[in-house]
Order: structure tokens, then C-alpha cells, then sequence
């Protein structure tokens, strides 16, 4: 320690120079704000969405905290104002480090005050107060340490944020993993924090001895103020500043400035976009799913009539029972079909029932071909309502309905579309498949059965009823669309009302009140199962159920369908670790095994590609597109959230 450093306690007054120097106080202790700011940025911006990241997890829920999505979402938008703080701040403070050198301060007087968090680097530099026991050497490690420690916090702080933002964009490339992620992040940041815990322990040690030898004196403080030139004349004549120190221009200060605001930029890019977009599938399914409780109990009612099918035909194939529901559905129809769509295999120009419907029947409705219509017949059918279903009897299209309903499966996406589909088309830009018209071809059947019932052709009438219980069933069990399962459990429910009718018309009401107990027992059974079940689920549940249900044996086929179609809609952008990662193995695994359970024809092979598609087919992404998909895995790939931004523009 220089003589003219020493302290009065040696018979010498040296006044101290001022600290911090003129000009330096704006920075005092600055590098601890900093860091800690830093730390903040880390606690709540990236310490949550690592967590959501890692955790393990189902590939189509919404994450590892469920329902509390919004917590992530929350903690983002919070975190990004901390971000936008903490970079402001970094940003001035390099800048006021840059105008210090310029103004002629060296890198070690500015390392000093910057991390002067205590205020007493100034007695530390000249070896005066508790420092007094210090030798010059001690010194100058313990101001080495004094600035390392804040400095390691900042670099673990901002290795956090900043690491984990570039671990993103490496991870939507595929080129590192989830615990690549995990580990890339919190290794190195855990590393640099350890060492400068160590740092912070070993100069807190030196300074604690320091203080314990240290016998307080009375001092003054100078409190006049000097210009710079001054005070590093003074500075200099004291060599407290070693003398190959050098001002500099202050360059590396302005890299660091520019290497902030790069940073900055490269975190807020994969945070700003794949956090928001991780919250698409979330806000949809809180809106609800399509309520599939009545369509169950429906079809769960319809077993009762199971029995009651006709003998199935082999020889008839998928294909041409499709043509059939397609031809006898658009039976009277005249106008012109979508580009998607194929024309019927036969064209029926009639409707099934004639426009002149007597006003009995016409006011009746649907209930008139079910229950009515049989009563009228066991009464005596008026001239009028006997010469109307006579018309309705006439129609060709019975002969269809009857070789349908001894179909074993049917194939109505080939019937329907006209393949192959456009690699422009996805399920959304289709037209329906219409098979509704098959209700009013099924009561066209029933009032033929009605009237061969008031000629006392009983078996053929019986006969008749149960080829429309047949063909609901086959839509029921067989058909890949759902609709097609809706309309077929309302055909089953009618031609067993109607067989009911049927057979005590004949006479048999021991087996027409068998049939109504196991339909009233069927029914009571199917109300009980649904008791307690949502109409309308939402949420976590919701996605974690939806490809359990498409790989399901015992749910209708059209629901399995539609399940899958959900999934791929959904799941995407439904939490974190699908929208940066992409598609898993899990999914591609669950996939090829939906795909094999469900795909039947090459009609369906087509319309599961289809499907694939989800909202948009892919196409070539234009920069906005690449832009916000930067942070996101997938861009090429279907089942992306990447994908589904990317077609956003053209929807």
C-alpha cells in the first residue's frame, strides 16, 4: 500500500479523493440492478414456460396445468413488461458506461462503481476504513470479486433468458430435444450462479476478516467536488489506478449495447409468438365440443331392435350400397351438385311423396307414418289416404331400399366425392354428404308397409318395416360420417315404433308388446348411462378424451371419424411443447392406429389424408408465415401449430 494512500492513523492526513468520481453516480451499484432485474425476467418469463415445457405430459391436453392454462399466458405477458424493463435498463446502463469512457474513465474505475452496491468502494481503492487491514494485493481481489459476483449473477440471469430463447429456435428445427431444452437452459445458468455464489462467499470472507481486524477511527470525508481532470491527477499520483490502464472509445460497450438489443429480440421472437399461439386450441375447446351425449343415448336405444334386422347379402359390395344411400337420399332433387360431389349411380326425378298430400297426412308429420298411419289402417283408410299411398307405393326407389337393406357395409365417401380430392380441398371446404333425404325415403317405405297392411299382406308388410330398421342400422354401424349414424338411429327408431304397430295390427300383441318392453327397457338403460355426462365438455378433459374415443371399438364409426378430424384441428396448437416441438412419436404411433382400425376402402385411405390436413392443406408459407414460425417445430409438416399459422392468410 502506497504511503500517501495510508490513513491518518499513521500521523499522516490525506484527505480521500471523492467517490464515486464526478459524473459516475447515475451508475453507482448499477450492475446489481441489472442483474437483478435479469432475475426477474428469469423467475417469471421463462421459469413457467420451462416448466410447462418439461413437464410430462399428453401430446393432446392443454399442458401440465390443465385448466389453468392462462397461468402460462399470464406470466408471459407479465414477463415480457419485466423483459422490456429490464432491456431499457440494460441499454442505459451500457450506454452511461460508454459516455464514461469517452469522458476519460477506465474500465477498472467504472467495473468499481458499477458494482459499488455497498457505496464503499472508494475506501476500498484507497485502502481506508475497514479496508485498512487490506495490503494492496487483497485489495484489488476483493474488487475483483466485488465486481465478478454481480457480473455472474447478470450472465446466469441472462443465459436463462436468453439460452432458453435460442434453445427454442434450435428446438423447432428438430435439432434439440425437450430435455436438451431443459438442461440447455438451467446446466449453464446453475453453473455461472454457483460461481458466482462461490465468488460472492470468498470476497464476503475477506471482507468480514477485514472488518474484524479493523479498529474504527475517526475520519473525514472531502466533500468537494473536482472536476474528472482532477481527480484522476490525484487518482494517478496516488496509483490507484494501475498504469496500463487506458480509457478506450468505449466500442465494446457499444457491442454489448447492440449484442442487448439482438438478444432481446431473439428471446421476445419465440415468446411473443409460440405462447400465444399455444393458447388457440385452449380458447377453442373452452367454448365446448360438439355435444355427442344425445347422439349416444340414441344409439345406444336403437340396439333394442338389433333382432329385428333382415339376413345381410355378401354379394352386394360397400361401393354399391353407397350409391344406393346416394341415390335413394337425393331421390326428387333437381338441382345442381357441387364440383365434389359424384352424381348419383341412378337418377329418381320423382320425390318419394307426392306434392298433394292429403291434409290428414300432411298434418300429421313424421308421426303419421310411425303411429297414425296404422291406426288409420286397423280403422279403414279414406279413398283419398288409400289412393296417396297407392302413388307413394308406385316409386322405384323401393326396390333400392330393399337390396340395401341387406347390405353388410357401405361406402358412402366413395359413393359421395369425386376422387381424387384436390390438393386444394380439406373436410372444411367440402360439401356435406346429404342423407337426410334417406327420413323421407325410410317413410315412403313405412307407408308402402302400411299399405300392404290394409291389403292384409302382413308379412310383407312386416317384412318392409324391418328393411327400414335395417338399412338405420347398417348407417348406424357402417357409415364413416356421422351424420350418416344420426340419420341412421332416427330410421331405427321409427321402423321400430312402426313394427311395434305392425305386428298388433296383425294380431301378435305378445310380440308387439315384447318389442315395446325392450325398446322402453333399452331406452331406460341408455337415460341412466348418460346421467352425470356433460352435453357440452370442455377443456383438458375434452382433448385427453378425443383420441381415446377415435380408437374406441364401441363408438359409432362417424364419431371415431370426427374424432380424429377434432384431434388434428385442435391438437396442434394446443399447449407448448407441441407448438415448439411439433408432432411426436406418440402421435404419429396413435395415428397409424387409428388409421388402421378405421380405414376400410380406398375411398377412406383418401378421405384419412383428407383429414390430415386439418384446417388448410400445406402450402408454401409466405414471410409473415415464416416470420412467426420461426420458434415453432414443423413448418412442413401436417399436424403443426407451425402449419396451421402458416395457412392462416389464405383462411
Amino acid at each position: 500500500m502506497s504511503e500517501a494512500t495510508r490513513p491518518a492513523t499513521e500521523g499522516t492526513l490525506v484527505p480521500p479523493i471523492r467517490w464515486p468520481p464526478p459524473g459516475l453516480a447515475r451508475i453507482q451499484g448499477d450492475l446489481w440492478v441489472v442483474a437483478r432485474k435479469m432475475a426477474f425476467v428469469a423467475a417469471i418469463l421463462v421459469l413457467p414456460l420451462l416448466v410447462t415445457l418439461t413437464l410430462p405430459q399428453t401430446p393432446y391436453g392443454l399442458g401440465p396445468f390443465g385448466e389453468a392454462w392462462w397461468i402460462t399466458l399470464l406470466t408471459t405477458v407479465l414477463g415480457v413488461a419485466i423483459f422490456a424493463d429490464a432491456v431499457v435498463t440494460l441499454v442505459r446502463f451500457l450506454s452511461r458506461v460508454r459516455r464514461a469512457l469517452r469522458k476519460g474513465y477506465t474500465g477498472h474505475v467504472i467495473a468499481l462503481v458499477v458494482s459499488d452496491r455497498e457505496q464503499e468502494h472508494g475506501f476500498l481503492l484507497q485502502g481506508m476504513g475497514p479496508f485498512t487491514p487490506l495490503a494492496e494485493k487483497e485489495r484489488k481481489t476483493v474488487a475483483l470479486l466485488r465486481f465478478l459476483t454481480p457480473f455472474s449473477y447478470l450472465l446466469a440471469a441472462s443465459w436463462f433468458v436468453l439460452g432458453f430463447g435460442v434453445l427454442i429456435l434450435l428446438a423447432a428445427r428438430g435439432w434439440v430435444s425437450v430435455s436438451g431444452v431443459g438442461f440447455g437452459t438451467v446446466a449453464p445458468a446453475a453453473l455461472i450462479g454457483f460461481s458466482g455464489l462461490v465468488l460472492r462467499g470468498t470476497e464476503g470472507t475477506l471482507s468480514y476478516r477485514a472488518r474484524e481486524a479493523w479498529h474504527p477511527e475517526d475520519w473525514e470525508e472531502d466533500l468537494a467536488r473536482h472536476e474528472i481532470e482532477a481527480w484522476r491527477a490525484v487518482a494517478d499520483e496516488r496509483e490507484l489506478i494501475p498504469a496500463d490502464a487506458s480509457t478506450g472509445s468505449g466500442l465494446w460497450s457499444r457491442i454489448l449495447a447492440v449484442s442487448v438489443i439482438v438478444g432481446a429480440f431473439l428471446v421476445a421472437l419465440p415468446v411473443m409468438t409460440f405462447v400465444p399461439a399455444a393458447s388457440i386450441g385452449a380458447i377453442f375447446t373452452s367454448f365446448g365440443g360438439w355435444g355427442y351425449h344425445r347422439p349416444l343415448q340414441r344409439r345406444a336405444e336403437a340396439e333394442a331392435y338389433r333382432s329385428y334386422r333382415l339376413e345381410g347379402d355378401g354379394s352386394l359390395s360397400a361401393i354399391e350400397a353407397g350409391e344406393l344411400v346416394q341415390s335413394l337420399a337425393f331421390a326428387g332433387r333437381d338441382e345442381a351438385l357441387a364440383r365434389e360431389l359424384s352424381p348419383p349411380a341412378t337418377e329418381y326425378p320423382d320425390p318419394w311423396l307426392p306434392e298433394d298430400m292429403p291434409e290428414r297426412v300432411r298434418a300429421a308429420g313424421a308421426s303419421y307414418w310411425t303411429d297414425t298411419l296404422w291406426s288409420r289402417v286397423e280403422l279403414g283408410l279414406s279413398s283419398e289416404e288409400s289412393e296417396y299411398l297407392r302413388r307413394v307405393v308406385e316409386h322405384p326407389g323401393h326396390a333400392g331400399l330393399s337390396r340395401l337393406a341387406r347390405a353388410t357395409s357401405v361406402d358412402l365417401v366413395g359413393a359421395y366425392y369425386a376422387l381424387p380430392f384436390g390438393d386444394d380441398e380439406t373436410l372444411f371446404s367440402l360439401p356435406l354428404v346429404h342423407v337426410a333425404g334417406l327420413r323421407t325415403a325410410a317413410d315412403a317405405h313405412l307407408g308402402r308397409a302400411a299399405y300392404l297392411a290394409s291389403q292384409g299382406r302382413h308379412e310383407e308388410a312386416e317384412e318392409a318395416v324391418r328393411e327400414v330398421i335395417s338399412v338405420g342400422l347398417l348407417l348406424a354401424d357402417e357409415a364413416a360420417l356421422l351424420m350418416a349414424n344420426l340419420v341412421g338411429t332416427v330410421l331405427v327408431r321409427r321402423g321400430g315404433v312402426a313394427l311395434g304397430n305392425a305386428l298388433e295390427l296383425r294380431g301378435d300383441t305378445e310380440a308387439a308388446e315384447a318389442l315395446r318392453t325392450g325398446a322402453r327397457s333399452a331406452q331406460a338403460a341408455a337415460t341412466t348411462m348418460m346421467v352425470g355426462r356433460e352435453e357440452r365438455p370442455t377443456g383438458q378433459a375434452f382433448l385427453e378424451r378425443l383420441p381415446e374415443i377415435a380408437e374406441d371399438p364401441h363408438a359409432p364409426l362417424g364419431m371415431r371419424w370426427d374424432m380424429v378430424h377434432v384431434v388434428r384441428v385442435l391438437s396442434p396448437c394446443a399447449n407448448l411443447r407441441r407448438v415448439v416441438f411439433g408432432p411426436d412419436d406418440d402421435y404419429y404411433a396413435w395415428l397409424d392406429r387409428v388409421r388402421s382400425s378405421l380405414v376400410r376402402y380406398e375411398s377412406e385411405e383418401a378421405f384419412f389424408e383428407l383429414i390430415l390436413r386439418g384446417i388448410a392443406p400445406l402450402g408454401e408459407p409466405g414471410l409473415v408465415s415464416r416470420m412467426l414460425a420461426v420458434p415453432m417445430g414443423g413448418l412442413a409438416t401436417q399436424g403443426s401449430c407451425a402449419q396451421v399459422l402458416a395457412a392462416m392468410p389464405e383462411l
